[in-house]
């Protein structure tokens, strides 16, 4: 349960929040038309409300491919608990791989 919830949480939190933060931003901007101080930034802040919702649900397409990759068990996967993983190139003992579902760590070393 908790490793589900982690997996889940890992891959959907971070384009929930920007959905939100362009929620905010698309609608500021169409109510900063009758301010006469911000009204020249209205029409940007609309565009860059639909651009982080674009970015969101790009960001959301490529973390269920990789959810999809991991259960069929091609790429990138944790050697304990199957979930998917994300290569992190500077660690501190070299790089290494973080899982998604279980948070272990693996070298590159051992991984391959």
């Amino acid at each position: 349960m908790f490793n589900n919830a982690r997996l889940y949480f890992n891959l959907y939190a971070g384009p929930v929040v920007l959905l939100i933060a362009s929620y905010f931003l698309h609608s500021f901007g169409y109510q900063s038309e009758d301010n006469p101080y911000i009204s020249q930034f209205g029409s940007y802040m609309v565009y860059a409300g639909k651009a982080a919702a674009l970015v969101a649900a790009v960001w959301t397409a490529r973390n269920i491919w990789k959810l999809w990759r991991a259960f069929q068990g091609i790429g990138d996967v944790c050697q304990r608990c199957g979930g998917p993983e994300t290569y992190i190139s500077n660690g501190r003992y070299g790089p290494y791989y973080k899982c998604w579902k279980c948070g272990s760590n693996c070298s590159e070393r051992k991984h391959n």
